[in-house]
């Protein structure tokens, strides 16, 4: 075990995670002195779903463990199921193995495993989201180490985001609600302002051009604006005051 052999070579302690034939370990191996002599050396070891557990009970987080399958037997993997009173699921994966999960529920775990996403990873990924049992759930995955810093398989989390999730849901309904009330009061605002300053200048003047068709020239046309409709009127003006003139000297003759 590369745990031993790293305490035998350098007489200190060593420490990692350890692949026995179809489980993970969490072992410490510590040389046992008297003096200084060598007696032999101590050795604990914790089996990883008992950590899985423990990392659920206090997180709240379900984990599962990866193993590519070359690091594992196969008759090995599957009797020790079957003396364990497992269903066998050795070809639930392709290129992996599910040796350990706080989801009972291992056909769903198996289902929302893409091994071409988790294996063979150089750093945590995010997977994206998916559902259970009326519940949102978002994927992640890093990769899964022994004590000899070989990559052996990978380890995928699964994070309860309902909460955040309708969360979400909330904002972007109280935004989408904003954007359109924004859109209805600024489309307002806009045909009143077109209504006030664009339209309503152009039906005065049109009324004011049949009335300057059927000879109506007294009345004024007068603008203090400096847009292009204030040009108009302007233009309008100084017709009205030439066909004045005009119907005046005809008047006259």
């Amino acid at each position: 075990r590369p745990t031993f052999v790293q305490a035998r070579t350098s007489t200190a302690s060593a420490s990692g995670i350890e692949l026995g034939k179809n489980v993970f370990a969490l072992r410490v191996v510590s040389p046992y002195m008297q003096g200084e002599n060598l007696l032999g050396f101590l050795e604990l070891g914790e089996e990883i779903e008992h950590f899985d557990a423990l990392m659920k009970k206090e997180t709240g987080v379900d984990v599962a463990v990866l193993v590519d399958k070359k690091f594992l037997k196969e008759a090995d993997y599957r009797a020790a199921r079957k003396d364990a009173g497992q269903p066998d699921d050795w070809d639930d994966l392709k290129g992996s193995a599910l040796v350990s999960t706080t989801i009972p529920d291992r056909k769903f775990v198996a289902g929302q495993i893409v091994e071409a996403e988790t294996l063979g990873i150089a750093a945590p990924v995010f997977l994206g989201t998916t559902g259970r049992s009326g519940r949102a759930l978002a994927k992640g995955a890093f990769p899964l180490k022994d004590a000899s810093g070989k990559q052996v398989g990978a380890v995928v989390v699964f994070s309860d985001v309902t909460e955040q999730a309708g969360n979400e849901r909330m904002a972007l309904l109280a935004l989408v609600l904003a954007a359109f009330m924004v859109f209805g009061v600024s489309f307002y605002l806009a045909v009143h302002y077109l209504q006030a300053q664009v339209i309503n200048p152009i039906v005065d003047l049109s009324a004011q051009a049949i009335e300057i068709s059927m000879g109506n020239v007294e009345k004024k046309l007068e603008t203090e604006r400096d847009d292009e409709i204030g040009t108009l009127i302007r233009s309008f003006e100084r017709m009205r005051v030439s066909l004045k003139k005009s119907l005046a000297m005809l008047s006259r003759k």
